[in-house]
């Protein structure tokens, strides 16, 4: 019935709209309507309205697999890469980018990478955006080694990393408690460092709790000619929780007003901490006293510190 009439109860499964007359007559709409069932279905749901909408002789096109592969998870985005092969519909890059995108969304970075390595089998060419997204896909679990890897595989491809890629690594740097190699990773940037460059790099140190060195990443920032945002210096107050740099933190927060920065939780809480773990419990009273005057600016992890300080 390829010219059937549309059943009145709304349905999405593949038969039906691949049986619908617009489909013959506009592939723009077939394109938005893979989109949207893209979204509600499942890697199976997905190769059966390719398989139908060819049994149908329905063209189906890189576009209608484009459109199928964003907002798709890991598992629709690899079926249907496996699908298009099998149809012999050669991936382009930005499907095979989608199809990284989605494995690093969800945490499956072993994919991710397998996906990259094989772009050189199809005779595509790797772009920033294929190893950014392999390389984020890494470093969020904690596979800094790999992201690091992938970094250096993109030089060596001459795909020159941009300010993203560079911020990826760092960012796998701070998970991995790797603080050194971040700072020799913005040192060696060949692109415009910008504050959110100098943020990751202020939270590798406080991640790691190197006060020191998070202090020394504001003053870099001013030698650039770069403002210290509030990440910036919430980084920098963590850094000093645990040794005993109560009295940094406190010059830190007091520090923000003057920039005209409003203070959040986590300043606050922050300070408060780095006064707690000092024995400072004056402080830490006159500081949750003050964020409470505030609206939002004192949270439970405060007050618990407060109460820790005056134990």
């Amino acid at each position: 019935r390829r010219l059937g009439v549309l059943p009145p109860r709304r349905t999405t499964s593949a038969e039906s709209l691949a049986e619908t007359p617009h489909w013959m007559t506009s592939p723009r709409m077939a394109t938005v309507a893979i989109t949207n069932l893209a979204k509600v279905s499942s890697a199976q749901e997905a190769v059966k309205m390719l398989a139908s909408m060819r049994r149908h002789e329905l063209e189906v096109n890189i576009f209608h697999c484009s459109a199928l592969m964003r907002g798709s998870n890991w598992k629709t985005a690899l079926g249907l890469l496996g699908v298009m092969r099998h149809q012999e519909l050669l991936p382009d890059l930005v499907v095979c980018n989608s199809a990284i995108s989605s494995c690093d969304k969800e945490g499956r970075w072993p994919l991710a990478v397998n996906v990259l390595a094989r772009l050189s089998q199809s005779k595509l060419n790797a772009n920033e955006v294929s190893y950014t997204a392999a390389m984020a896909a890494a470093g969020t679990f904690a596979q800094w080694q790999m992201s690091l890897l992938l970094l250096r595989r993109m030089v060596e491809a001459r795909s020159s990393p941009n300010a993203v890629s560079l911020n990826v690594a760092i960012s796998a740097c701070k998970s991995a408690l790797q603080w050194q190699l971040a700072f020799c990773l913005l040192g060696g940037m060949t692109t415009a460092v910008n504050e959110i460059h100098f943020n990751s790099l202020t939270s590798a140190c406080a991640h790691s709790y190197q006060w020191l060195w998070s202090y020394h990443c504001l003053n870099d920032m001013l030698g650039c000619r770069l403002s210290p945002t509030l990440v910036t210096y919430n980084a920098a107050i963590s850094a000093g929780e645990t040794e005993n740099q109560w009295q940094q933190g406190l010059y830190l927060l007091s520090c923000l007003p003057k920039l005209k920065i409003e203070p959040d939780e986590v300043s606050s809480g922050a300070t408060i901490s780095c006064c707690e773990r000092a024995g400072q419990w004056r402080c830490a009273l006159q500081l949750l006293s003050a964020a409470s005057m505030a609206a939002d600016a004192a949270d439970a992890y405060a007050y618990s510190s407060t109460i820790s300080a005056c134990a």
